[in-house]
């Protein structure tokens, strides 16, 4: 798969080329870079530079963790700054943010940055929390690694949990995160065409996956509630287990599959199960519409589903449309209706009979029976007719009627139960 080049700008100025520390200046936002030569055989980059600065180059090798310089450059003349200052660009298949060193030396001189946390592959340990996994024979710290590289099959076997500008790389192998562990990411995480994550366990946050995932586990963006983005394509077996929360009637989770311009991707496998629940003691209104999940494409269905409840007159549908699923609030509306009911003393029973209209989809009619009004029991059943704009009627006897009061209800039952 082709991909493009980003990066991130890191900025630091240092009084009479004393070292300081690099200011962040545009977070994670994707800067494309193009590194080789042009028609003409002549080097180009469109590598943006800040002027008055002295302007570094780093190229990140993905397989080893090393930081490479590329280049070096100075634009504006240095005499017109009191302070010498340099800016830091570090740059890879996608940037990351891997260090805020930096200092004040001109272009001839190397900036000393470090080598990133990576899996070992000379060893056969496999598990996150296993030091011997990795290449330092120590299980790097989540919270102080600004990268991760993860080079071979591994087993997420640990709660983790990575926030903004905190990035994990898979660079090859089929790694997972396993039942009952939790992985939050508030980041990205990145996977190369030779790497697979399938998600066991739990995955949540308001970050992304770039690259393709496939959901055996749960699947929870944000964090009460937002966004989590799919970089690539999305699977969701049978197991899957889609955790929506509605906080408002714009504010709620959403899971967004988004395609990529450099390869085949966009495209959701849906299945498994769809859990909502509703956050603040929010209740959602007749008409309001919920777009969940969004994508270039998609196939499937969930195959469950557990919804909150709805006032009365109220019900939840799930409309499959051809970019995104949404949860709409309708009215309900009857499959049919009740022209006539009637009770009537017949020989030494009770006779029912029931007139209907503009039947669809209707299964069959339970008789329910009550000798106080309040509460019901099921007497009997009759099944429904063919579906059709006209008039059908309906009977039933009841045997054994009570002595006293009797009273009688009829509940029709789509055929989706």
């Amino acid at each position: 798969m082709k991909k493009n080049l980003l990066t991130l700008i890191i900025l630091s100025a240092a009084l009479y080329a004393n070292a300081q520390s690099c200011a962040e200046v545009q977070g994670l936002s994707p800067v494309t870079l193009r590194f080789g030569t042009n028609a003409y055989g002549y080097p180009e980059s469109n590598l943006p530079t800040v002027p008055l600065y002295w302007n570094r180059f780093y190229k990140l090798d993905e397989l080893t963790g090393n930081l490479v310089p590329q280049t070096c450059s100075y634009t504006g003349d240095p005499n017109l700054h009191e302070f010498a200052a340099c800016a830091c660009f570090l740059t890879g298949t996608y940037f990351r943010k891997v260090t805020d060193a930096c200092d004040a030396t001109p272009c001839g001189g190397d900036v000393n940055l470090p080598q990133l946390p990576r899996t070992n592959n000379s060893n056969s340990s496999s598990s996150w929390s296993q030091s011997a996994t990795w290449i330092s024979n120590q299980v790097p710290d989540v919270s102080s690694a600004l990268s991760i590289l993860v080079t071979k099959s591994t087993l997420f076997d640990a709660d983790l949990s990575f926030s903004e500008g905190h990035w994990l790389i898979l660079s090859s192998g089929n790694s997972h995160i396993i039942s009952g562990n939790t992985v939050t990411t508030n980041s990205v995480i990145q996977l190369y065409d030779a790497a697979q994550l399938e998600n066991f366990g739990t995955l949540k946050g308001y970050g992304q996956v770039m690259g393709s995932l496939i959901n055996s586990g749960t699947l929870s963006p944000g964090n009460s509630p937002g966004k989590f983005t799919i970089t690539g394509n999305y699977t969701a077996n049978s197991t899957a287990v889609h955790q929506i929360e509605i906080a408002s009637s714009n504010l709620y989770d959403t899971i967004s599959i988004v395609k990529d311009i450099s390869c085949s991707s966009g495209n959701a496998i849906l299945n498994g199960t769809l859990n909502v629940s509703l956050l603040y003691g929010f209740m959602p209104a007749l008409g309001d519409v919920y777009k969940i999940i969004t994508f270039s494409s998609a196939t499937g269905t969930f195959t469950s589903h557990n919804l909150p409840s709805l006032p009365t007159g109220l019900i939840w549908e799930i409309k499959y449309n051809p970019t995104d699923v949404t949860l709409q609030v309708n009215a309900v509306v009857l499959p049919l209706t009740f022209t006539s009911v009637k009770v009537y003393q017949k020989d030494n029973g009770a006779q029912v009979d029931w007139y209907t209209e503009n039947e669809v989809n209707v299964k069959k009619y339970e008789v329910e029976k009550s000798t106080d009004g309040i509460y019901f029991k099921l007497a009997g059943s009759v099944n429904a007719k063919v579906s059709g704009a006209g008039t059908n009627s309906y009977g039933w006897f009841d045997f054994s009627p009570q002595n006293g009061d009797n009273y009688y209800r009829i509940k029709a039952i789509d055929i989706d139960g």
